[in-house]
């Protein structure tokens, strides 16, 4: 078991590519330490660390302006968050499709076969409009130097 972690977070301009690296190294060191976790068992070592630097993760040098990568990944939770709808399925049928999902086993080729059937279907193709099995669908010209 360990008891405390040592972190060195390198340059400031790390965390813009390595996002939530350090954040998650910090909360990891409140689980370790004393048992409600009020001592920090964190130790920071090298030149680039500061405390402005845990008040600013993810921010550019003395701007407020959020990392590149960091602001993408806010737009994406974003965009998750809104276009989520919640289950509209009671529990008991939670339960049902939970042992369903438990239970079933299916092999490879029928999940193509059933994926396929699917997809047929949506796209209003008959079983006749299917390509034949050994067709390619990605022909490539060869070229000769």
């Amino acid at each position: 078991m360990y008891d405390c972690i040592v972190c060195d977070p390198g340059e400031k301009r790390f965390e813009g590519t390595n996002i939530g690296m350090l954040y998650t190294a910090i909360s990891r060191a409140t689980t370790l330490g004393d048992p409600d976790g009020l001592n920090s068992a964190i130790y920071f070592k090298g030149e680039d660390f500061r405390e402005s630097r845990l008040r600013q993760l993810g921010k550019h040098v003395g701007t407020t302006i959020d990392y590149k990568n960091i602001a993408r990944r806010k737009l994406w939770v974003q965009y998750l968050r809104t276009h989520t709808d919640a289950s509209k399925l009671n529990d008991n049928t939670v339960l049902t499709l939970m042992d369903w999902f438990k239970e079933t086993k299916i092999s490879y080729k029928t999940l193509c076969d059933t994926i396929t059937a699917y997809t047929t279907a949506r796209a209003g193709l008959g079983t006749n409009n299917a390509p034949p099995e050994n067709t390619r669908t990605n022909k490539r010209k060869r070229t000769t130097r």
